[in-house]
């Protein structure tokens, strides 16, 4: 666990790096990366008790591509080491998912922002083996600053293994990367001639020439 408190010390604190260098919203971004701690069940689901199969943790990473305030398609890739039935050690399970999102986003600015989800996932057990995951899902975000969000996740994910069927939960951050850009400056004006050499060494007001 101490590692999970670690994970999620280093998640905070980069959310306030990003608040102190996000000045002003750039809501028009439609790019986004996430980070999450990740909590895994595979008792319940199956029929099984958690005294002998334990949650689990894990983490998550992916990017995110919104397409407009209610659609977003994601592709995280989640790494944990699970209990699992039929083995006394845990395994490690690596999923690369595809998701479909549909929010209800108020506003750019909005404060919450819920989500359902769906869509598929390829999982390698142990490196050894490959089966198919459907999750299905909640979704909250949380606006901490201008392009962070504090992300709450609950999953099912329905397996085509036997006994891989799981919940997962999760609890991160999300990061809209906002372009860096220049600061904006007057349109450059070309420097003014050198002044022409006129003189008036009589100082009568008229020029020499």
């Amino acid at each position: 666990m101490r590692k999970v408190y670690t994970l999620l010390l280093v998640l905070f604190s980069l959310a306030g790096v990003q608040k102190s260098h996000a000045q002003e919203e750039q809501a028009g971004s439609p790019h986004n990366l996430a980070a999450k701690v990740l909590f895994l069940d595979y008792a319940t689901p199956n029929g099984l008790d958690l005294d002998t199969l334990p949650i689990s943790n894990g983490m998550e990473v992916g990017y995110i591509r919104n397409f407009n305030k209610y659609l977003n398609i994601a592709f995280p890739v989640k790494v944990a080491l699970a209990n699992v039935e039929g083995f006394v050690n845990r395994r490690t399970v690596v999923c690369l998912d595809a998701i479909l999102q549909g929010q209800y986003q108020k506003t750019p600015n909005s404060f919450l922002t819920p989500y359902v989800f769906g869509g598929g996932s390829i999982v390698f057990e142990n490196f050894e083996m490959t089966s198919l995951q459907f999750p299905v899902g909640l979704g909250l975000n949380l606006r901490l600053a201008p392009n962070t969000f504090l992300n709450l996740q609950g999953e099912y994910r329905y397996s085509l293994a036997e006994n891989r069927t799981n919940l997962t939960y999760g609890a991160g951050l999300v990061f809209r990367l906002v372009p860096s850009t220049k600061e904006k400056t007057e349109e450059e004006v070309p420097p003014p001639p050198p002044p022409v050499n006129k003189k008036d060494k009589d100082a009568d007001g008229v020029l020499d020439d």
